[in-house]
């Protein structure tokens, strides 16, 4: 369970991380950061999928260390699997929202 809470406590880290590699990669396509001109949806996707990967890790790591522990017969697993359940779908979700959405 201990491993759990670790996992969501990485979640900070793995925010700027993937800010990083998102903006890394798209740098990389030849697109500028804050430029006018939105990237095309190929290298949207090329560039932010592996970035949604990295912002997500801790939290499905955590749910899978809490339902782990759960099922080992601790209680309290439940409690980081759920909020990291919680947080990455609501990750993904506010990512696809901007993306569709825009500036």
């Amino acid at each position: 369970m201990r491993a759990a809470w670790i996992s969501l406590a990485f979640l900070p880290v793995s925010f700027v991380l993937a800010m990083l590699v998102g903006e890394w990669l798209l740098s990389v396509q030849g697109y500028e950061s804050g430029a006018e001109d939105r990237p095309l949806i190929g290298a949207a996707l090329l560039a932010g999928i592996p970035a949604v990967v990295v912002l997500v890790a801790p939290a499905t790591t955590a749910a899978f260390f809490g339902w782990r522990a759960r099922q080992r017969g601790d209680r309290g697993g439940v409690a980081p699997a759920v909020v990291g359940m919680v947080v990455a779908v609501a990750l993904i979700a506010l990512n696809i929202v901007a993306a569709i959405v825009g500036d």
